[in-house]
């Protein structure tokens, strides 16, 4: 699932676990004059045991060592700064370590070292574990990356991974992360430059419809790859289920959704009254709050439709092919573990099985799955290039089925992160632009031909990709404008008061607290909930707006689209003071009208009026919410625009006279700022300087950094002072 999907945030461990698929790495002969490769084919304990960081191999002991010491603290100073800027709070007091962890840390034994452009390293071990619940070693191959700093190898990331040639390859898509993707080039001559993608959709670009019914026609499986909770695509879904024609050449459709459901489905279509509510309990099962998707609803409803005019040996299946999610079953966070897969390979296959069990089926299957599960054929960047497949469920189904046999559609969509955050568009809004030239008409068409197919795919931007559209996909499905669209609405009747009883139960199981105590609801039934989920459900897609998806035409600038379209933009600012003042007077407004009694979603804070911080924003919100709370602000004062000179001084006056006086971290110089003072409920006089910068992304101006108060060391404490006893 792309949207609402519970995100882990590591800090530390930065290269992932892999073992399948092995691609080749290049060997040291092969290398180009920036890499170097040696072996060593020592043991941790065959080191001194000194702090010696000199080379990649010795910092390895030496990290051993102290990672399995009597001090659990001794091994952060061994890592590169921004990680140890990252870290936990220190340990406190004495451990004592297992002898036989002790052990196997120091029989670890360094095979390989490989280095780029002698600041990055990695070295390769050989070393042995006791997987989580097992009893018994397994051999691994451990990996820890090091930078030099400072004239030391520290450690930034581990990783274990099942061969060598594995980590081989994890170091070259280390190297592709320093040496960077090409760059996007500003275009000189826009409208030339655009003209053979409008002229590729004037001569290629078919009515969507007929388009994915032949593909379904011809091809043993047909991927949709879609954004979840699209009402528009949803319904395209299900007016192709219902076309007569559909059940002629298509026999399963196959939806990432939970399997441990299928018997739910099984009893749905085979009744012969129509009875949502066994679709509402599997849909119940997916994610902790369930997924009240009125279109997917929808498509289930269209299917039980038209299998009531066929004759059962035509009617269609629906097949659910994700991870099983059963709730009811699980009553602990720990017992996820025994359903905790690879979706993507536990997904390909359900398909496969389902292919095999049902040998009588001659007609063809649609999948219906996220974008981001979908692609066929794309690699991961590595340096020097190798093939580096990212397996997803497209992936596998490739392998198996042959590349003839599988036919993948990408829909329409932003480029949106896994927990679906919006982060712009497809190649800059190039697609967009194309799109609206033709007038923005639904269509579809194929991407082996044609300039969209040659583009690098970078509609997912917590993905490393180094392939092409063409690559991932074998058509490109639009359907109209990302600004038209709206999310899915809630399913009536789907939280009930006994369902939101068992959201918090899911919720404190996960969390270690209620929905309450969470600030999620300020009372524990469905009314409440509903509420929280309709900030977003049913309405408008707030991330796919403007702010968030930027100008159709940043495609035109390059990479550095935001800097080359803000430039012009200070020089007005000086000219027009006016448009910063006003950005002032409404950003302060936001923060005096905020709801302090209610959590705040630190990505909206405050409502409306962006506000870029140094660092440690949901911080930021936080000591505001917290300060202003207690003690409001009463008076807003602003003085003229002026050029900032990069200082952000800061002053409080007391009530009783007491002056403090300090600077925030500095800000960027020549760039508009406001001098502001604030008064307070007790009195307390609070004077900065905000700075305002230029989004080109939002097409307004944004507050920059001169709020920081919540970073002043030691901490500024502007809650009421206490009141004197007399």
């Amino acid at each position: 699932m792309r949207r609402m999907c519970v995100a882990a945030l590591v800090l530390f461990v930065l290269l992932v676990t892999a073992v399948s698929g092995e691609p080749q790495a290049a060997s040291p002969a092969d290398l180009p004059a920036d890499l170097q490769v040696y072996q060593v084919g020592k043991t941790v304990a065959e080191f001194p045991d000194v702090a010696d960081l000199s080379t990649p191999e010795a910092a390895y002991a030496n990290y051993n060592r102290l990672s399995v010491s009597e001090d659990p603290n001794a091994w952060r100073a061994f890592s590169v700064k921004r990680i140890r800027d990252r870290l936990p709070a220190p340990e406190t007091g004495r451990r004592e370590v297992p002898p036989e962890v002790v052990r196997r840390r120091l029989a670890a034994r360094i095979v390989e070292v490989r280095v780029f452009r002698d600041t990055v390293a990695m070295v390769l071990a050989e070393a042995t574990r006791v997987p989580p619940g097992g009893t018994t070693e397994v051999s691994y191959i451990d990996v820890r990356a090091f930078e030099l700093e400072d004239g030391r190898w520290l450690n930034f990331g581990n990783g274990a991974v099942g061969s060598l040639e594995r980590g081989r390859v994890l170091f070259a898509e280390t190297c592709a992360q320093r040496v960077g993707k090409a760059a996007r080039p500003a275009v000189g001559n826009p409208q030339a430059y655009l003209e053979p993608f409008v002229t590729y959709l004037q001569a290629h670009g078919e009515e969507p419809h007929a388009f994915v019914m032949r593909a379904l026609r011809t091809h043993q499986l047909v991927i949709m790859g879609e954004v979840h909770h699209r009402p528009r695509y949803w319904a395209f879904n299900a007016a192709l289920v219902q076309d007569p024609d559909f059940p002629k050449h298509v026999g399963a459709i196959y939806l990432e959704l939970p399997s441990n459901d299928q018997g739910l489905i099984d009893g749905f279509l085979a009744a012969g009254e129509l009875d949502r509510m066994p679709v509402l309990e599997m849909l119940r099962d997916v994610l902790w709050m369930g997924w009240p998707d009125e279109g997917v609803l929808d498509f289930f409803v269209s299917v039980w439709k038209v299998n009531q005019g066929l004759p059962p040996e035509q009617r269609l299946r629906i097949v659910l092919a994700d991870m099983q999610r059963p709730w009811k079953e699980v009553q602990r966070a720990e017992d996820w573990q025994r359903y905790n897969v690879d979706r993507d390979a536990f997904m390909a296959e359900s398909l496969l099985r389902d292919r095999r069990e049902h040998p009588e089926e001659r007609r063809n299957g649609f999948f219906i799955v996220g974008a981001g599960h979908t692609m066929l054929a794309c690699n991961h960047p590595t340096y020097p290039p190798m093939p580096d497949p990212i397996e997803t469920a497209g992936w596998h189904l490739l392998q198996a089925l042959g590349r003839e046999n599988v036919y993948a559609i990408l829909e329409h969509m932003p480029a949106e992160t896994n927990v679906g955050q919006v982060q712009g568009r497809a190649c800059l809004g190039l697609f967009d632009s194309a799109f609206a030239a033709t007038g923005n008409r639904p269509m579809a068409f194929p991407l082996d031909t044609g300039p969209f197919g040659a583009e690098r795919v970078d509609t997912f931007p917590d993905l490393q990709i180094a392939s092409s559209y063409r690559d991932g996909y074998d058509a490109y499905l639009y359907l109209g404008p990302l600004e038209e669209e709206s999310f899915s609405s809630l399913i009536p009747g789907f939280y009930t008061a006994e369902f939101v009883s068992e959201l918090d139960r899911r919720y404190r199981m996960m969390y270690g607290t209620g929905l309450v105590e969470a600030g999620i609801v300020k009372k524990l039934d469905a009314e409440s909930f509903i509420a929280w989920m309709d900030e977003n459900w049913g309405k408008a897609r707030r991330e796919w707006q403007r702010d968030n998806l930027g100008p159709m035409n940043a495609w035109q600038y390059g990479d550095n689209w935001q800097e080359e379209m803000a430039k012009s933009e200070y020089p007005h600012a000086f000219e027009h003071p006016e448009v910063i003042t006003e950005a002032a007077e409404k950003l302060f407004a936001a923060i005096r009208s905020a709801d302090y009694d209610n959590p705040v979603d630190w990505r909206e804070f405050p409502p409306g009026q962006p506000y870029r911080v140094r660092s440690y924003y949901p911080q930021w919100v936080a000591w505001v919410r917290e300060t202003f709370g207690k003690n409001p602000i009463q008076s807003v004062r602003l003085g003229g625009v002026l050029r900032g000179d990069g200082r952000l001084p800061f002053k409080v006056t007391r009530p009783d006279g007491s002056v403090r006086e300090g600077e925030l971290r500095p800000a960027d110089s020549d760039r508009p700022a406001v001098p502001y003072t604030l008064t307070l409920k007790d009195g307390t006089v609070l004077e900065g300087i905000l700075p305002f910068y230029y989004s080109a992304r939002s097409g307004s101006w944004s507050g920059d950094r001169g709020l920081d108060w919540h970073m002043v060391e030691p901490s500024l404490d502007l809650s009421p002072a206490p009141k004197q006893s007399s």
